[in-house]
């Protein structure tokens, strides 16, 4: 583990929104960029038990996708087996071969890209998901 300048250290403190977000993700890319060009995806794990503040629901962000970068952020409490593998199934949407961006099941209209099975990889949180999470040809 490394910190990398210009970037605070702890996801808890990692910005949400507004313009210091935007220079911390991009001061990410450059450093993936600099240790493995052809990488198709950075995923950087940050100290912290949450990304960010907790939410209006009092729930805990533990991880966050960029589906306008190749970039995954993972904090300690990310400590399901499965969530950086559901973390990357949301690039599958994006690169896939039927240029579908969005899961064929999606949880709702507003949220297409997560599944409404809970036992799929897919679906938005991994307190439902059973030992091994069903991953679909879809």
């Amino acid at each position: 583990m490394e910190n990398i300048s210009g970037i605070v250290s702890n996801a808890e403190n990692f910005p949400i929104r507004g313009a210091s977000h935007l220079t911390m993700v991009q001061a990410m890319l450059e450093t993936g960029r600099k240790v493995c060009q052809d990488a198709d995806v950075y995923v950087f794990y940050m100290n912290g038990n949450r990304f960010g503040p907790v939410n209006f629901d009092y729930s805990s962000t533990l991880a966050v996708t960029y589906n306008s970068f190749p970039l995954v952020i993972m904090t300690n409490a990310s400590t399901d087996e499965y969530l950086l593998a559901h973390e990357l199934g949301h690039f599958m949407f994006i690169t896939n071969r039927f240029n579908e961006t969005d899961d064929p099941e999606p949880f709702h209209e507003l949220d297409g890209n997560h599944n409404r099975t809970p036992s799929n990889l897919m679906f938005p949180t991994p307190e439902f998901w059973p030992m091994v999470p069903e991953i679909t040809g879809e």
